[in-house]
């Protein structure tokens, strides 16, 4: 019933992501947050919670068909670079990243290695764990940006560069 990349649900929202299985225990991500760091449990204390029903297991929400030639070369360009990433540090650094104790002292490192700063580093990280460990959990959101269609209000004052004199 667990399984790595499995979704589940709390009876109080919050939705969690199975991110790795290492002997008793398992690393979750929560997946609404902006980002979110493993946290390592029993696979005991999560089994009894399932069977108390205090968590259930849900459908993916990340799962969807992408289709490649909707894509902008942006948006391409971007996973691609991000894909490269995680493939170059994910599996090496497993462990490590896994482990509360130790992921601040490779993040740096990885930092160190890829040029990337800390804040990327665990952006990347965070949304690939959050959003299904595959390669289009790293497309950008472009959809979100830009607030299209909504009325914006800055303020009555005047805005720009006050004028001199």
């Amino acid at each position: 019933m667990i399984a790595v990349n499995s979704v589940f649900q709390y009876i109080d929202g919050e939705k969690i992501r199975i991110i790795d299985i290492i002997d008793m225990f398992l690393y979750l991500v929560n997946i609404d947050a902006a980002t979110s760091m493993p946290k390592k449990e029993l696979i005991k204390t999560i089994e009894e919670e399932i069977d108390s029903e205090k968590l259930i297991p849900i459908k993916d929400p990340f799962v969807k068909i992408v289709d490649e030639n909707k894509l902008s070369k942006v948006q391409i360009y971007k996973r691609e670079e991000d894909w490269n990433f995680i493939l170059k540090f994910w599996d090496k650094n497993r462990y490590e990243l896994l482990e509360k104790r130790s992921r601040n002292k490779t993040f740096k490192e990885i930092c160190n290695l890829s040029g990337l700063g800390l804040t990327k580093v665990k952006k990347v990280f965070s949304r690939y764990w959050q959003r299904g460990m595959n390669k289009n959990a790293l497309l950008p959101d472009y959809i979100n940006s830009g607030g299209k269609g909504k009325n914006k209000k800055l303020s009555n004052n005047k805005i720009g560069r006050p004028k001199k004199g």
